[in-house]
C-alpha cells in the first residue's frame, strides 16, 4: 500500500509543480495523513542506521518531515506560513531537487534539512520557539537540531541557498535576515 502512496506523492509534486509564493496562493498540497505516514515510515526505514557524512543531521529527516506535516495544519501559523510548510514538504519528495537522493545517496537529504532549518529559523522569528517545539516529536531538543543543521548547511552549501529556496518554490527575499 505504501508503495502506491509514495508514487502518488511524487505525481502530486509534478502536477502541482513548484509554485512561487506571492500575494495570491492557491496551491494546496493535498496529501492525506495516511500518505504522509507512509512517507515518514519509508524515510525512517531508509535512514535507520545511516552512518555516512552528516549522519547525525541526516537521521533527523523523518522527524523534520513530521514536524512540517504538523506545521502545515497548525492554526497558529498564517495561511502564507502554512503554504511555506507545504513547499518544504514538496521539496522533501522532489526527486530532482539540487541534491537528489536518487543520484547522490542519503547525503542528498542534507539540502532538505537545511531548508527545514532555515524555514524554522524564519518561523521562530514570527511565532517563537514554543509553537515550533509544540509540534516537534523528535528526541533531541529542536533548537539544537535547527542550529546544528543551519550552521552546517551555511558552511557546506554556501552559494546554493537561493537555488534551494527557488527549487522549493520559495522567494529568497522572504528569508532575508534569517
Amino acid at each position: 500500500m505504501c508503495g502506491a502512496v509514495l508514487a502518488r506523492l511524487v505525481i502530486l509534486l509534478y502536477i502541482a509543480g513548484p509554485i512561487t509564493i506571492g500575494l495570491t496562493m492557491t496551491n494546496d498540497w493535498d496529501v492525506s495523513d495516511e500518505e504522509a505516514e507512509c512517507f515518514y515510515s519509508a524515510l525512517s526505514d531508509e535512514l535507520k542506521g545511516y552512518d555516512g557524512e552528516f549522519s547525525e543531521i541526516i537521521r533527523w529527516a523523518p522527524e523534520m518531515f513530521k514536524l512540517f506535516m504538523r506545521l502545515r495544519k497548525d492554526p497558529t501559523l498564517s495561511d502564507k506560513d502554512r503554504k511555506i510548510a507545504d513547499h518544504v514538504l514538496s521539496y522533501f519528495v522532489d526527486p530532482d531537487d539540487p541534491m537528489p537522493e536518487g543520484r547522490i545517496g542519503k547525503w542528498g537529504f542534507f539540502d532538505d534539512l537545511f531548508l527545514c532549518a532555515w524555514t524554522l529559523k524564519k518561523l521562530e522569528k514570527t511565532y517563537g520557539a514554543e509553537v515550533l517545539s509544540n509540534n516537534w516529536s523528535g528526541k533531541a531538543e529542536l533548537s539544537k537540531v535547527v542550529d546544528e543543521t543551519y550552521h552546517a548547511g551555511r558552511e557546506w552549501l554556501s552559494g546554493m541557498e537561493e537555488t534551494i529556496l527557488r527549487a522549493a518554490g520559495l522567494k529568497p527575499g522572504d528569508f532575508k535576515g534569517v
